[in-house]
């Protein structure tokens, strides 16, 4: 929680760094103002656009070629070749965990994004929307994707940890991640869903590609999937 507060002094709010609009001559000003001088190095590797930045720390070193990260993508054939998600068609679905997990994994998967996402949604992020950030989360990543110019992949889902959440956070004091009802998590799952949608017709409109953005409908509930029939059928077919 120390951590959390200090990066959010330095970056001006809480959230992501995106979000606050930062220069990185502000950053380089806020990081002295605390006491850091020694920053040379590390503003190096903060990854930035016209508008700001993005990221504070590198995480695509990651990706590259020693980790063999990128063999996760291949499958052997029939005929013993190697062949990549994209040749296949397929898609990756990074599945969510509990929200003590889960930045890093949706990080690691937007870099993912980032690097296989070049001229379609191969890789998705999942959507817990039984929580409460889970609109803001991918209005959040859907501007990343917007930024850094690739192909947006989103699964959306309910969620499955709600007990160990809500007792975690009732043993460590803080704010329950959970909405209140299932109402209101049927609510988020449906505004998401609807952000999503509505992101998708501003690329149509715009002469765009639409499926720079890829959502998957991951819900056994009825209601849900009739309102995600008429709401595509309303922003996209009519």
């Amino acid at each position: 929680m120390r951590a959390r507060k200090f990066a959010s002094e330095i970056t001006g709010g809480p959230g992501n760094v995106m979000l606050q609009n930062l220069s990185i001559e502000e950053l380089e000003k806020r990081l002295m103002q605390a006491g850091i001088t020694d920053t040379k190095k590390f503003l190096e590797k903060v990854t930035t656009d016209s508008q700001g930045v993005i990221h504070l720390f590198p995480w695509s070193g990651l990706l590259n070629e020693k980790s063999e990260l990128s063999d996760t993508f291949r499958v052997p054939c029939l005929k013993e070749k190697r062949m990549t998600a994209k040749d296949l068609d397929v898609r990756i679905m990074i599945d969510a965990e509990q929200t003590y997990f889960q930045p890093a994994i949706s990080r690691l998967t937007l870099e993912l994004m980032q690097k296989y996402n070049k001229e379609k949604a191969i890789v998705f992020n999942t959507y817990q929307c039984y929580l409460k950030e889970a609109l803001n989360e991918v209005k959040t990543d859907l501007n990343q994707a917007q930024r850094q110019k690739f192909y947006f992949g989103a699964k959306l889902v309910r969620g499955a940890y709600m007990e160990q959440e809500r007792a975690r956070a009732v043993s460590l004091n803080y704010t329950d991640p959970i909405n209140p009802s299932y109402e209101a998590t049927t609510e988020m799952y449906h505004n998401t869903l609807a952000e999503c949608l509505k992101r998708v017709k501003e690329l149509k409109n715009a002469g765009d590609i639409a499926n720079k953005i890829g959502i998957m409908v991951a819900s056994h509930n009825e209601d849900t999937v009739r309102f995600a029939i008429q709401k595509y059928v309303v922003e996209l077919i009519v």
